[in-house]
């Protein structure tokens, strides 16, 4: 029974119901204006120093759509941060920590951290600093009492032993007691109180933000009128109407924003022109379907 009602309630149509004109699909390059490509070449910058510096709270994706975005229309992204409560302060706050750099007390335990460890002749201990400062140290956690590696108020990343092994400050103060010192949990070679080195946490800090604008550079009360794809989509339009005036033209995108912007555009040039959105509702979509068949 369910299998006969099934065509009577499905919208789907056999491919060769619908006579459709052939498919082209055709990509156009477009250089950005001067100014578009100083906003999205900050916001690129931004981005990629947020991820380097692994202590961004705003989200990977996040920062995509806004190059996205950027890309279509600049306006897009100065809505959206002035449109949220507080978008715009947490943003520019995310971007003047990413671009802080350490502390002078930090560069100090930094430099004290490396210049006790060329002392060490210990091979696995100079593997151990060379992950560390590249950020590709595997080792998360501490391998007594499984917690995580994380900067405390001190600033530092638990501790090294003189064996090139890592326990955190809690294990090592158990293990490894003054003043007689201890054993390595894990080789068994004696360690002395001494030969007990801080991890800072400036060890894996990455290179500077690359050269060039930062979002902190962004004049974010700007006016954007228009953008360079928006003018090439209106150029496209007309060019089409003029060769075929019954032409119906169908435009999609993600950002609903970018839409209106270029039906703004086109009704300003006198170009008629609905827009279909989703927040609509089913008769106010109803009323837009109709009219475009019009």
């Amino acid at each position: 029974m369910a299998l006969e009602l099934l065509p009577q309630l499905s919208l789907r149509r056999p491919p060769n119901a619908i006579s459709l004109p052939p498919l082209v699909d055709e990509q156009i390059r477009l250089t950005l204006s001067s100014e578009e490509q100083t906003f999205y070449t900050a916001l690129h910058n931004t981005a990629v120093h947020m991820i380097d510096m692994r202590r961004s709270r705003i989200p990977m994706f996040h920062m995509f759509m806004r190059l996205r975005q950027a890309a279509l229309h600049p306006a897009l992204v100065v809505d959206a941060l002035k449109g949220k409560k507080g978008e715009r302060e947490r943003f520019l706050s995310e971007a003047a920590r990413s671009a802080a750099k350490p502390e002078d007390g930090a560069d100090k335990m930094l430099k004290v951290f490396i210049d006790r460890l060329q002392k060490n002749k210990n091979q696995f201990a100079q593997q151990t600093v060379a992950a560390l400062q590249s950020g590709t140290q595997e080792e998360t956690e501490c391998g007594i009492c499984f917690e995580e590696y994380s900067a405390g108020g001190d600033g530092t990343l638990g501790r090294m032993l003189s064996c090139g092994h890592r326990l955190c400050h809690n294990c090592c103060n158990t293990i490894i007691k003054k003043p007689q010192g201890g054993l390595c949990p894990f080789c068994k070679h004696h360690i002395r109180c001494a030969d007990v080195v801080e991890i800072p946490a400036s060890i894996g800090a990455p290179p500077p933000p690359p050269p060039g604008p930062t979002a902190l550079d962004l004049d974010l009360n700007r006016v954007w009128t228009t953008s360079t794809k928006i003018i090439k989509a209106v150029a496209l339009v007309s060019e089409i109407l003029t060769a075929t005036p019954n032409a119906r033209i169908v435009i999609f995108s993600l950002f609903a924003k970018f839409l209106k912007s270029l039906e703004a555009q086109l009704q300003s040039i006198g170009t008629p022109c609905v827009l279909l959105d989703s927040v609509m509702t089913r008769r106010v979509q109803s009323r837009v379907i109709v009219s475009l068949s019009r």
